[in-house]
């Protein structure tokens, strides 16, 4: 299980099912905490008077209401009462009748209470036909609402201890998948892409030290690219050139690497700046997707981006602004207008330090993120020996390809990759000139003597 399968399975039943018991302590709880909230407030009891108060309706009852919240009425009650609690007045509908109201926290006084502040309202009033209608009785407790507490309580909690449980397992299956996809072996070089054997061998050549790496492509170098031209995309501008051709011969190469396990995240690098990694990359991309494929494009160098020029595309929010979660994926990943197939992630802002937001940690679900929605991710970085963040970026890829010049000794990067373990596809030669670039047999092939010239060691 993958870790996207992990993130994906994830599902409120299911975690409902699995952690009930932390869904019922967590409800009793809430519920229970409710409950001891109520009980511990003092009950409430509240006592309504009613006065007819003829042709106050018609009249507006505005000045009633006044009078009854008046001062005069409160201090008149206070002398009568003893205290004067709060009151509350209000009309019913339309009619003449207005309702005076007292809450206290002992029945027998609510009801004194109301039944006073209505005589001394009747007392002050000059028309004597207002009158009083019955006496006021008390009714609650009105406060607290015990029964109907407990019962939103009840929801809450449930409500609470199911959010609680889905966390708990959406962490659970993030981990294991993490753990299950750091744990799954890596492809390793020999073993996986290896040139072919000269047809002839001297018995006595030594062999070559250091990491033994496969030439799996061999870029002919573009006359107009020399003379200052920008890069093009040559699947779509030039796609009968040679160089299109050595990019579909490459295709086909790691294709048939990964028949049995395919390399759907491929990270290409180089051991010094100016090799091209990202011509190759966006090239590489698009003939993948050319070929059927959904592929998606990272641009993983943050400190010089450069793939969305390459495609005429805006940069404002890219791989750096999901990975420190300013923008969404949605957001930050852009179609290639006439690649229907191909979409590009661009690096985004230039951060101050690119390390501080690409961990390994949130690096992965980010890839992860991209694998569950596109076929192939190909990502462009910066040199290898220079810059952290490449190593990050290869350690959750499925292979590396190293490109490198003519005659370029790229030894060192190869070595850094065997040491810390990341499998390494290949080497793209680019810009080969001349009669190296006829070394090109067909796609997917690259002549022996060729590649026993430039193989590194």
């Amino acid at each position: 299980m993958s870790y996207a399968d992990a993130v994906r399975q994830v599902r409120p039943l299911a975690a409902v099912r699995r952690y009930w018991w932390l869904i019922a302590l967590t409800a009793a709880a809430v519920l229970f905490s409710a409950l001891g909230a109520s009980l511990a407030q003092t009950p409430a009891y509240r006592a309504t008077a009613n006065v007819l108060v003829p042709g106050s309706a018609a009249h507006g009852r505005e000045a009633e209401l006044r009078a009854i919240h008046s001062r005069a009425v409160r201090d008149e009650v206070a002398a009568k009462f003893g205290s004067a609690p709060a009151v509350s007045a209000a009309p019913q509908g339309s009619s003449d009748v207005i309702s005076i109201s007292v809450e206290t926290r002992d029945k027998r006084s609510s009801a004194i209470a109301a039944n006073a502040y209505a005589q001394v309202y009747l007392d002050r009033r000059s028309d004597q036909s207002a009158h009083e209608i019955g006496t006021a009785r008390a009714h609650g407790p009105v406060r607290p609402h015990t029964v109907r507490s407990v019962l939103l309580a009840l929801l809450a909690g449930l409500a609470l201890g199911t959010a609680v449980a889905t966390g708990v397992d959406f962490r659970r299956g993030r981990a294991e998948g993490r753990d299950e996809y750091r744990q799954a072996p890596r492809r390793r070089e020999p073993e996986r892409v290896r040139a072919r054997p000269a047809a002839e061998e001297a018995p006595d050549r030594e062999e070559p030290s250091g990491p033994k790496v496969a030439v799996v492509g061999l870029v002919p170098s573009v006359a107009r690219w020399q003379n200052g031209a920008e890069p093009a995309l040559l699947p779509r501008d030039e796609p009968n050139s040679p160089a299109a051709e050595a990019y579909r011969a490459l295709r086909a190469t790691i294709e048939a690497a990964g028949r049995a396990d395919p390399f759907r995240s491929l990270v290409v690098t180089s051991q010094r700046d100016g090799s091209g990694t990202t011509t190759v990359a966006a090239n590489l991309a698009a003939v993948m997707a050319r070929a059927g494929q959904h592929v998606v494009l990272v641009d993983g160098d943050l400190r010089r981006p450069a793939a969305h020029a390459l495609f005429g595309l805006a940069d404002d929010a890219g791989f750096i602004s999901v990975l420190r979660g300013d923008a969404p994926l949605s957001r930050a990943l852009q179609e290639v207008p006439g690649e229907p197939r191909l979409q590009v992630l661009p690096s985004g802002p230039p951060p101050d330090d690119p390390l501080e937001a690409m961990t390994p940690e949130r690096t992965l679900e980010v890839l992860t993120a991209l694998l569950v929605q596109a076929e192939a991710v190909v990502v462009d970085t910066p040199n290898a020996l220079d810059h952290a963040e490449t190593a990050i970026l290869a350690g959750q890829a499925d292979g590396v390809l190293l490109v490198a010049t003519s005659g370029e000794d790229a030894s060192r990067a190869a070595a850094l990759f065997e040491e810390v373990g990341t499998p390494l596809l290949g080497m793209v030669l680019n810009r080969v000139q001349g009669h190296d670039a006829e070394s090109i047999n067909g796609p997917g092939h690259v002549s022996a003597a060729e590649t026993d010239r430039f193989r590194i060691g």
